[in-house]
């Protein structure tokens, strides 16, 4: 890979990857309340989230009384839920929440924005409650390399443990068409840091021609892993 300099070109270096941002340590005690309300938390490039089979119902956040949880399915619905509930106490609210959330987010589920909005991290959830799914022994959310603060958006979902034979496993998921999803899924092996095995996850049906090539040609190749396309379903 090359870069231009002025009317050059020069041979491209690799960036540092960023350190992640610790979770300020005033909001790790509202963990326990999304837990409580029967969500997962999930902290990410610093932030910590609330989550129901992939997707955010909640972030804590802090204003100008100190620690705070927001309840909504993305930024818009915090707000609205925030101004429309405003006297409903908080693990109320976030159980209501996730009822609704759960009764969408599955398999057979009539189309709605809660089944459609972040699949990958959807499959990732599966594979973390059964990690034998993907031959793994147990796996654990790690945080994209590239945050994407948009539940429109897709992006690679990667998650760290070891496989059945105890060796270091970072598994990427993804849904759909992602053409950074090979890079992504090996600068997600490089944050890990244990110079883990790499395997990709994807749907039978996409599985597309292109993958398997960009995942062989790799220094290290990682292998492509398929799961059925029914995965939504318990």
């Amino acid at each position: 890979m090359w870069r231009v300099d002025d009317t050059s070109l020069i041979q491209a270096e690799p960036e540092q990857l960023g350190t992640e941002p610790a979770l300020d340590p005033r909001l790790e005690l509202l963990a326990d309340v999304i837990r409580r309300s029967g969500a997962e938390p999930v902290v990410e490039h610093g932030v910590l989230r609330g989550e129901v089979l992939g997707l955010e119902v909640a972030r804590a956040a802090i204003d100008e009384h100190g620690p705070v949880l927001e309840v909504g399915v993305g930024k818009h619905d915090r707000q609205a839920q925030g101004m429309v509930h405003v006297d409903e106490p908080t693990e109320a609210a976030l159980a209501r929440v996730v009822a609704t959330v759960e009764g969408h987010r599955r398999g057979g589920a009539p189309h709605h924005p809660y089944n459609r909005l972040a699949p990958e991290r959807w499959l990732r959830a599966r594979a973390v409650a059964n990690p034998a799914l993907v031959g793994a022994a147990e796996l654990t959310p790690i945080p994209s390399p590239v945050e994407v603060d948009d539940l429109r958006k897709s992006a690679p979902a990667p998650a760290a443990g070891v496989d059945v034979d105890g060796r270091p496993l970072v598994a990427v998921f993804s849904t759909g068409v992602d053409v950074d999803l090979v890079p992504a899924a090996v600068d997600a092996r490089l944050s890990d840091g244990r110079g883990a095995r790499l395997v990709i996850v994807v749907p039978e049906r996409d599985d597309h021609p292109y993958l398997r090539p960009l995942a062989d040609a790799l220094i290290e190749p990682a292998e492509v892993m398929t799961v059925p396309d029914d995965w939504r379903s318990p």
